[in-house]
């Protein structure tokens, strides 16, 4: 596992200072062989005590730490690498002179060492870790927990496994690295699933935008009537033909209903423009797509059990809405055209399309597409020509808010795009 975790977030793992760095986090202290001692106090009383060192500062994040057969085993061979046996001699030599100085200090006597004094600290912690039993108090009885699971009264009985501090020590440094690496997220880790090459099935929700998939071919038809010189309307149908067959997947309680079209548009719209004096032109635009996947999509997630502000319900299916529509009135004033210097033109125009209704623009004016699928929007625009063949532009749209409620993790909500602001110059060939 430390191979893995390694190798899955490189250098964040190795330089992470927690686990390999010199702190109490990264490292414990084993308990090493016990001195026992006598001393007289100053009441003159015999006593006996005994103290120890904490061997190592061991790393945490030692994998050998796994594979040694006891805590005894590991301290034996951690002693006989490098100089680690000669740096823990020095620290007990420097424990008992500190034991020492602090009995004289309080009035003790005939201060010993059972068993005689120490001579060469070395062997002594070579030979007292040699009489230790594979496991000492400190090193057992650790306890690990895991899931908590109801049993069959329906208490929540977590699921526990003991250990020696060692492997505790380990597994909990690895998990609190992984814990804290992904932003303390509870989903299964992207980056060791690319490592080892395996897909973690979990059970859960899966939020998706709606996409409206773009339409390959088209039949269309227009007619125009005109009935003063100022004033016309048009009506025009568009059929969409062709199209591949496109599934939409909604949760169901612990299933997913899917929902199949093979026909994206089938819209019919009418407009109307009026030339108000010989610079002004007010139009109007309406139009609804009356297919089944329209509809599917002007539609909401059926949430039940759903208490607002929480992501605690069920899911019920999609629930189909109305026929989405849409409509444009917008006002025009001047005209920018490339061959003439100084011409310009302005506009305001409001904007209400339902979910359904559009198959997106073309990216050359005003607003992107996701400014029109959902959303009502105000926007005011204007052109001008400074040189010929040069058209500069800018458009300002404001207070763009969805028509109807969006799903969230959280259930349903409104929701608001805000303002957008576009600047674009034209160069003709």
């Amino acid at each position: 596992m430390f191979d893995l975790v390694k190798q899955a977030y490189g250098d964040v793992f190795t330089n992470d200072q927690g686990l390999n760095g010199s702190g109490l986090s990264s490292t414990y202290a084993a308990q090493g062989p016990i001195i026992r001692y006598t001393y007289i106090d100053k009441s003159g009383q015999q006593k006996q005590a005994e103290t120890y060192v904490g061997i190592g500062k061991i790393s945490v994040l030692d994998p050998s730490a796994l594979e040694a057969p006891s805590e005894k085993a590991y301290m034996e061979q951690w002693l006989n690498t490098g100089d680690n046996l000669e740096e823990t001699a020095k620290k007990y030599n420097t424990k008992w002179e500190s034991v020492q100085e602090e009995l004289v200090r309080k009035g003790a006597q005939d201060i010993q060492i059972q068993g005689g004094a120490v001579t060469n600290w070395q062997d002594f912690v070579s030979q007292g870790i040699a009489a230790m039993p594979d496991a000492t108090p400190i090193s057992n009885n650790i306890v690990i927990f895991g899931e908590s699971k109801k049993d069959e009264n329906g208490n929540y009985v977590p699921d526990m496994v003991e250990t020696s501090n060692r492997v505790s020590r380990y597994w909990s440094a690895l998990q609190n690295f992984l814990y804290q690496s992904d932003q303390y997220s509870a989903l299964p880790r992207e980056k060791l699933g690319n490592t080892v090459g395996l897909v973690v099935k979990v059970t859960g929700t899966v939020l998706q935008k709606d996409t409206i998939p773009a339409i390959e071919r088209a039949a269309y038809i227009q007619a125009r009537h005109s009935f003063s010189p100022d004033f016309g309307v048009m009506a025009w149908y568009l059929r969409s033909t062709g199209d591949d067959t496109h599934s939409f997947a909604a949760a169901h309680g612990d299933t997913n209903d899917i929902a199949s079209f093979d026909q994206l548009a089938n819209v019919f719209g009418i407009g109307a423009q009026w030339h108000v004096g010989d610079r002004a032109t007010v139009s109007l635009d309406y139009g609804q797509n009356r297919t089944d996947f329209g509809r599917y999509m002007n539609g909401g997630t059926i949430y039940e059990n759903h208490e607002a502000g929480n992501s605690t319900f069920d899911f019920g299916d999609r629930a189909s809405g109305g026929t989405p529509h849409f409509w444009v009135a917008r006002v025009d004033i001047g005209k920018s055209d490339t061959d003439r210097t100084g011409s310009w033109n302005a506009f305001a125009d409001y904007k209400y399309f339902q979910h359904g209704s559009t198959f997106g623009g073309n990216g050359t004016e005003g607003v992107p597409d996701r400014y029109l699928d959902g959303i009502k929007s105000f926007t005011v625009g204007g052109g001008y020509v400074p040189a010929k063949d040069i058209l500069l532009e800018a458009f300002y749209t404001f207070d763009a808010k969805g028509i109807g409620k969006r799903d969230t993790l959280y259930g349903s909500e409104n929701f608001s795009l805000g303002d957008y602001t576009r600047i674009q110059m034209t160069y003709r060939f």
